[in-house]
């Protein structure tokens, strides 16, 4: 019970954002075109095209201070 109405919450929600000043860990995956965002109790995910990936990566890397860099 508990597991489907956190399934419920989870995907009830269409958009959830980051304070950079938060973020705890950038978890960078080239590969799949993808950026994690972490922050202490919320996770995010920021889909980047091959073309802009550096520049977003390096932004992020530069805008949040206490992120490790992974």
């Amino acid at each position: 019970m508990k597991k489907l109405s956190l399934c419920v919450i989870n995907c009830a929600r269409a958009a959830s954002t980051s304070t950079l000043a938060s973020v705890r860990r950038i978890i960078p995956r080239r590969r799949y075109y993808l950026i994690k965002v972490n922050q202490l109790l919320e996770r995010n995910q920021v889909y980047v095209p091959d073309e802009d990936y550096d520049l977003v990566l390096n932004f992020l890397r530069e805008h949040c201070p206490g992120a490790r860099k992974g």
